[in-house]
């Protein structure tokens, strides 16, 4: 579900949005992705080593392909096995021109620690002429760059892209893919309802310094925490069942 609602969407991108939203996703790749041709999803091929390869999408662009292997998110680390199989039952056709290979999901840094010995096997075995390029992304950087593409203001692109770039925003948020950056200091303007939501915190990068103050972790803007009171100690916000934080005005 998350594969057809998000992949769907692409076609109906303009080509300057949807190039910019690749160049993200595959940086530094040498190609343009403005002439998306078609998309195959769960393609059947028959591998070497395999009689049945179900890549789950694939971009035909004018210059080659894109195959891309999706996990959700929360599925950890991805398969570099798996991967092989995918690219070794490529149609000889798809291999005459380019082909990049995008790991969408699972753990990031695992993933990128897979493309040397891959590409070392599918080197030795010559399959490919030249080698695939391999990329990796979970889900919050393409949400992420997703997200950055909608705030921007190029003026250049149809009032149809941000629609479509929303609409995208929206599929990830059922999956609880979080783009945006949250600040401490913006839980002070939750109403009282509101607090119920606390659990989201689970993933926020907060651990607690020796003297029992809450320490934003690198990367997070320190924000005024005016307004709010622990009623839990700051390091139960790791195990939120329940609110851990409330407001001192409720509203």
């Amino acid at each position: 579900m998350l594969t057809a609602a998000i992949m769907s969407r692409l076609p109906y991108l303009s080509g300057g949005a949807l190039n910019a939203l690749l160049q993200q996703v595959l940086p530094e790749s040498g190609f343009e992705f403005d002439t998306l041709k078609e998309i195959d999803y769960w393609p059947n091929f028959r591998s070497g080593v395999q009689t049945r390869v179900e890549p789950d999408v694939i971009w035909h662009f004018d210059w080659g392909c894109v195959v891309v292997e999706v996990k959700r998110p929360g599925d950890g680390a991805q398969c570099s096995s798996q991967w092989y199989r995918e690219l070794e039952s490529l149609p000889e056709e798809y291999r005459e021109r380019p082909v990049l290979f995008l790991a969408l999901g699972g753990n990031h840094q695992h993933n990128q620690t897979l493309f040397a010995p891959l590409l070392e096997r599918l080197e030795a075995e010559e399959m490919f002429e030249p080698l695939p390029q391999l990329f990796s992304s979970d889900w919050q950087g393409f949400a992420q760059s997703v997200f950055a593409l909608c705030q921007a203001d190029t003026g250049l692109w149809p009032n149809t892209d941000r629609r479509v770039l929303e609409d995208i925003l929206a599929a990830l948020t059922l999956y609880r893919v979080e783009y945006r950056e949250h600040h401490l200091g913006d839980l002070a303007k939750l109403t009282y309802p509101s607090l119920g939501a606390l659990s989201l915190l689970r993933d926020w990068p907060i651990h607690v310094s020796p003297n029992n103050k809450p320490k934003l972790a690198e990367g997070l803007s320190a924000l005024a925490l005016s307004g709010l009171r622990m009623t839990q100690p700051v390091g139960a916000i790791a195990d939120l069942g329940a609110p851990a934080i409330s407001a001192e005005n409720h509203g």
